[in-house]
């Protein structure tokens, strides 16, 4: 994988507002850099999603980061990570998908979890932006 370079950490107190923050900050730094970011985009808001819904009290932390042919995404909370897994939803349940979506779009991810909180991470293919798209965070 090499060396990778940290584009930006962020802390949000929570809320649902937070999780729209957190995907909009992860999509800027991707496309100042001409990174395809739909991808990533997704991971974080199911991952700030969680951290708000599953993540005790202190909110959430959000790295961004890139190497030569990965972009790797961490939500930190202060929630305990227990039962982390990949499971499948009923047909009628409204969540439980998640970590479903994330593990197909991931190259690999996995969670620290420790007394003082949980970190998810998740690696993605780095993938260049659309000419349209670069032209656009361009402006």
């Amino acid at each position: 994988m090499g060396a990778l370079a940290v584009l930006g950490i962020v802390e949000f107190e929570g809320g649902e507002w937070a999780v729209t923050a957190a995907r909009r900050y992860a999509r800027g730094l991707l496309e100042q850099e001409g990174i395809e970011d739909w991808e990533a985009s997704l991971v974080v808001t199911e991952l700030a999603a969680n951290a708000v819904a599953h993540g005790g009290e202190g909110g959430f932390g959000l790295a961004v980061s890139v190497g030569e042919d990965v972009v790797r995404i961490e939500v930190g909370d202060s929630g305990p990570g227990r039962g982390l897994r990949v499971r499948e939803a009923g047909e009628d349940d409204e969540e439980g998908r998640g970590l479903l979506l994330v593990d197909g779009l991931s190259r690999r991810w996995g969670a620290v979890c420790r007394e003082t909180g949980t970190t998810v991470w998740v690696e993605l293919e780095r993938r260049p932006a659309s000419p349209a798209a670069a032209e656009e965070a361009g402006r």
